[in-house]
């Protein structure tokens, strides 16, 4: 699966994509990475039918992955997981959750999960992605939606940059410099955006570069549009 072309890791024309250096997928890649850290128990070999299990420094990689109940997509990609981590010698344990009081009530503000699945709403400026990566600080009201407890205390440091810099080419070189680090960290795995459809006049010069991953709508980078 290509990498999310997320405004946190992707901003201006020169933006890195960091997370496609995870890229290609390879199964083989995992099994060899638990064998080269002495973990034992687990497959040979990737295989579809697999049911064993690694154990690394006698803990087993068997783990609680949570997510919304009632959702297709999240239906679909918790059965995927499920397969795919299996067969390289990985258990997940999914449970589908009420998504109201349950999953985002409860669940994720007590940190009470290993892995999970949800969707963030941001807007084009990768500010809003502030309160998704920040050290939580709840006196200063910070990293709010940081369910995964990560903390890294040069992001927060580039991301203050980012918020307070008027010069676009600074401005975009401190997010860039936070998603590199975030992308290294792996406190989150940009997965997909659903699908938008944007049906515009090929006249209007600019419109086909203003589909985003977030709600914010086509009209984002209205300014620079022109006609003919």
């Amino acid at each position: 699966m290509k990498p999310l072309n997320n405004p946190m890791w992707n901003i201006g024309p020169n933006a890195q994509p960091w997370f496609q250096q995870y890229d290609p997928f390879s199964q083989k890649h995992a099994v060899a990475l638990f064998k080269a850290h002495g973990c034992t128990g687990g497959p040979s070999k990737p295989s579809a039918s697999n049911t064993a299990v690694w154990t690394c420094n006698g803990q087993k990689a068997e783990f609680r992955f949570n997510t919304t109940a009632g959702n297709q997509r999240r239906q679909t990609s918790a059965a995927i997981f499920t397969q795919q981590l299996m067969a390289v010698g990985i258990k997940i344990d999914v449970g589908f959750q009420p998504a109201n009081p349950t999953y985002f009530g409860q669940t994720l503000p007590s940190h009470n999960f290993d892995l999970g699945e949800f969707a963030w709403i941001g807007g084009p400026d990768p500010s809003g992605f502030d309160a998704i990566y920040q050290c939580i600080n709840t006196a200063k009201g910070l990293g709010g939606s940081n369910y995964k407890q990560y903390c890294n205390k040069t992001v927060d440091a580039l991301i203050r940059k980012g918020d307070s810099d008027l010069n676009p080419t600074t401005r975009t070189a401190a997010y860039q410099q936070a998603a590199k680090i975030i992308s290294h960290d792996i406190g989150i795995i940009p997965l997909y955006a659903s699908p938008s459809i944007l049906v515009y006049k090929s006249a209007i010069k600019g419109m086909q570069n203003s589909n985003n991953p977030t709600l914010e709508g086509p009209t984002w980078n209205i300014e620079n549009w022109s006609w003919g």
